[in-house]
């Protein structure tokens, strides 16, 4: 970049370049490098995030008999369905479970060494970190969406977080349709960034869910925003695309597998992902890119 344009104009152009560019750029000299890497800079870039949103699918392939998991990840677009990429994550990370995904970081959970322990990877930038969870009282519980999540089921059902930022959990507590219904009816998505929670239950032949989403990041202030009618037995609703449709994972009838689809609800229009699946093997989870965790340690996946 020209030396005749100003250092601060500089890095207002480069914050709004995509994650890949900017990787590329930390070698044109160690001063961009220093700033890239700066905490500062990755909170801004991501701040001003305006590359569009993925979708990482993890699924197990329908006609394996190994029962691996796969990796593709799609560009939330107008033809993303016609565009998939596989991705691969670290060797040993395949044998932890996906919790779910938050601000570009995959959450996954097992294995490492003690089980109260997380590990976070940057799908872009290919970098992970551990986290130490805590204990939450004496009852039963389990991670749900990510960074992590922990449903109390002995009492209430309640969202445990964690800030990538400071490094600090804490608790978000659910109106008491949510905190008082059956864990089993619960599951937790994204929808342009905000936590959702999925509520499912009703007529067992005909898959409903209902969506409540968490105002302005607002503990406690959850608004029931609409109905998902998939109109198909033995469905679920695995996510959203950037535009709120549903991304449902349905059975197929004359085979032992299911089918993502995109569920337009208003037009009724229904695009195939292109993905087979053993049933119930099906994930997704939105994500943009981002630089979250470049400026911290790398851990060695080959020490875990």
């Amino acid at each position: 970049m020209s030396c005749d344009i100003p250092l601060e104009i500089q890095v207002e152009i480069i914050k709004r370049l995509p994650v890949k560019s900017l990787i590329q750029f930390r070698s044109v000299s160690k001063a961009w490098k220093s700033m890239i890497d700066s905490s500062r800079f990755i909170a801004d870039h991501y701040r001003q995030q305006t590359h569009p949103q993925h979708l990482f699918v993890s699924y197990e392939y329908a006609d394996d008999h190994n029962d691996t998991e796969k990796f593709v990840s799609y560009v939330d677009d107008d033809t993303f369905t016609q565009h998939k990429v596989s991705v691969t994550l670290p060797q040993t990370l395949i044998e932890y479970d996906i919790i779910g995904c938050s601000h570009g970081l995959l959450c996954l959970s097992g294995g490492y060494r003690h089980r109260d322990t997380v590990f976070l990877w940057n799908i872009s930038i290919r970098k992970g970190v551990a986290v130490v969870i805590p204990k939450v009282g004496d009852g039963m519980y389990k991670y749900v969406l990510g960074l992590p999540q922990m449903v109390d089921i002995c009492v209430y059902n309640l969202i445990i977080s964690f800030d990538i930022m400071s490094e600090e959990f804490g608790q978000v507590n659910l109106p008491s349709v949510l905190a008082l219904d059956k864990p089993v009816n619960l599951s937790m998505s994204k929808l342009r960034e905000s936590l959702v929670v999925l509520q499912g239950g009703g007529d067992p032949d005909n898959s409903t869910f209902v969506v409540w989403m968490m105002e302005d990041g607002v503990p406690q202030l959850f608004t029931k925003i609409f109905k998902v009618n998939v109109n198909t037995p033995d469905a679920s609703v695995k996510g959203f695309r950037m535009n709120g449709a549903p991304i449902v994972e349905v059975k197929e009838h004359d085979r032992d597998c299911t089918l993502l689809i995109v569920y337009e609800s208003y037009s009724k229009r229904v695009d195939n992902l292109g993905i087979d699946g053993k049933q119930c093997s099906s994930s997704v989870y939105p994500y943009v890119e981002t630089l979250l965790l470049l400026d911290q340690p790398n851990m060695d996946c080959n020490d875990m």
